[in-house]
């Protein structure tokens, strides 16, 4: 992924803040979602 990153903006810093980025929503959504939704 990181990779990908570096190669489609050519820069190495920019993956390295979308990345953890990326995860701390992931985490934030997993975290809010809406239990009735999760158990059926």
């Amino acid at each position: 992924m990181i990779g990908g990153l570096k190669g489609a903006t050519g820069s190495a810093s920019i993956p390295t803040y979308v990345l953890p980025l990326s995860l701390v929503i992931g985490a934030g959504a997993v975290l809010t979602a809406k239990k009735h939704l999760v158990n059926r």
